[in-house]
């Protein structure tokens, strides 16, 4: 299998997110040299007890952690989806047919490789008689296989579209395959227990005919016996249907059929290889459809009765849609823990303030502003942030790892899924766990600086703190209704993954803000 990368549309939005983290860095920079002392206070708590920065760090990076893990996943199952759609078209990225893969006749075949539109986008183009889900016996063994697809393949030009590799070593050619032999892959070999020389019984239904000209299936089962001349390895094109399936010689499948003269799908490579090659498609797609209409006519028929598929391009943007579904259900899952270390946050550095509460009575007694308060609190806030993510990011890509391998238990026949993550999404989980504890530490920090200095010299206990007015239930609709829009679009929309992270967080912030409205601040902050 080639070496791939995913494409990463979100890098964009990473970026956007690091230039925050950069501005508001570069903002604390500033007020860190116009206030030098306060800046050196924040250091010198922040690692002046390590249990307590350890278990404050810890805390801190819960929400990181989840929301790392969580794009981890998304993208290793996006990696694994793609890998096993590159794995199964291998250079195949359009199938041209008819509905129920109906016969048609060769001149379409050959309309198609004589056009210079469709030559100009393409690089190989195979025409082959497909047989789906017959059932195989092995004479010698006893073995009986079903699932199994019979692709009736022009040697020569099936060649485009790779290789065959005979376990043997030898070579595979049209001379080498005889009109009664078949060529079958290590993998179907080895389930039906078959070797070369041995006998097997293949048990099909023949297609039915778009036209006059190509045969006519009759919707009976027929069968023919056949020997198995190669065992090829499980690599390239032998891979699809995995592995599964024989191959014969063209005019062989078209005896079996009864038309001589006829195919049911041409496959085709477009210029590029496995991975770029699905690019090309929508050129190759229009031009292919520009020719069928010509040639259509000329068989009896009417160019609306083909299809081109993309087979590759939507198989990529399939595996897109369903990590995108994967990834919405455990983003929804990972909000209530971003949400629950947004609590965790503000109980945090409540329970730091009332440890530091006497210290911090005496410092505003001297003459410390309550604006120099804050930007200690925020000063050591940002120490813990930046460590906080860095570490819940790492720690999370652990946890996705271990997800991953959780996954292969509920899904059957899985052996493994690789683990892989975009660049853009590490970023977004440092710099949206960044965000939420800055803004956070900034929110608490505010609150904290509003200490009555005489209580806290004297260590009383704080009075209980009233109700919020109307002006919190305004703000907190707001920041209610704002939560729920980005939450909105986040999910719902399929919109960008910190919308996704943020929204709830958001809409826990402006519930609270509306609480205090008809409960004490205490109650609010801690539903």
């Amino acid at each position: 299998m080639a070496d791939f990368t995913l494409d990463d549309p979100n890098w964009g939005m990473a970026l956007f997110l690091a230039a925050i983290i950069i501005t508001i860095l570069a903002a604390v920079l500033v007020l860190a040299l116009q206030k030098p002392v306060f800046f050196r206070m924040s250091l010198r708590n922040a690692f002046r007890r390590r249990s307590q920065t350890t278990i404050v760090v810890l805390g801190l990076m819960v929400g990181t952690a989840i929301l790392s893990a969580s794009l981890v996943a998304s993208d290793s199952m996006e990696y694994w989806i793609v890998e096993d759609v590159y794995t199964d078209q291998f250079l195949v990225d359009e199938w041209v047919g008819t509905e129920g893969s109906a016969t048609f006749d060769y001149s379409v075949y050959e309309a198609l490789a004589a056009d210079e539109d469709v030559t100009a986008a393409t690089d190989g183009l195979s025409p082959i008689m497909f047989l789906y889900g017959t059932s195989i016996n092995n004479l010698d063994e006893g073995q009986t296989e079903t699932g199994v697809n019979v692709q009736g393949i022009d040697l020569d030009l099936d060649r485009s579209l790779g290789e065959f590799e005979a376990v043997d070593g030898g070579d595979i050619t049209s001379a080498s395959l005889g009109d009664s032999e078949v060529i079958v892959t290590r993998s179907l070999a080895k389930t039906a227990r078959m070797d070369v020389g041995d006998s097997i019984m293949v048990y099909y239904v023949p297609p039915s005919s778009a036209n006059a000209t190509s045969g006519q299936g009759d919707g009976s089962i027929h069968f023919i016996a056949l020997t198995v001349a190669h065992i090829v390895k499980d690599a390239g094109k032998t891979n699809h249907n995995e592995g599964r399936t024989l191959f014969i010689n063209l005019a062989t499948a078209q005896e079996m059929v009864g038309a001589p003269n006829a195919i049911n799908a041409i496959r085709v490579s477009n210029n590029g290889g496995v991975v770029d090659g699905a690019e090309g498609s929508d050129d190759a797609v229009k031009a292919m459809e520009a020719a069928l209409e010509g040639v259509a006519p000329t068989v009896g028929m009417t160019g609306d009765q083909f299809t081109v598929t993309p087979v590759k391009a939507n198989g990529v943007k399939n595996a897109e849609d369903a990590s995108s579904e994967i990834g919405n259900l455990l983003l929804i899952a990972s909000s209530f823990t971003v949400v629950a270390g947004t609590l965790l946050i503000i109980n945090i550095f409540t329970m730091l303030a009332e440890e530091r509460k006497k210290e911090l009575g005496i410092s505003r007694a001297i003459g410390m502003r309550r604006s120099n308060l804050v930007r200690t609190f925020v000063f050591e806030g940002m120490v813990y942030s930046l460590i906080a993510a860095s570490l819940g990011t790492l720690i999370g890509l652990g946890i996705g790892w271990g997800l991953i391998n959780g996954f292969l238990g509920a899904i059957e026949g899985t052996d493994t899924i690789p683990f892989y993550f975009k660049s853009s999404s590490v970023l977004i989980a440092f710099c949206v766990g960044t965000l939420i504890t800055i803004g956070t530490v900034a929110y608490s920090s505010r609150k904290i600086s509003k200490l009555n200095i005489v209580r806290s010299i004297r260590s009383m206990e704080e009075p209980k703190l009233r109700k919020g007015g109307m002006k919190s239930v305004y703000q907190g609709s707001v920041m209610l209704a704002l939560g729920l829009v980005m939450s909105y679009i986040g999910f719902a929309l399929n919109g960008s993954i910190s919308l996704q992270a943020l929204g709830p967080s958001v809409v826990v912030i402006g519930l609270c803000l509306v609480l205090r409205r008809w409960a004490s601040t205490e109650i609010a902050n801690s539903a």
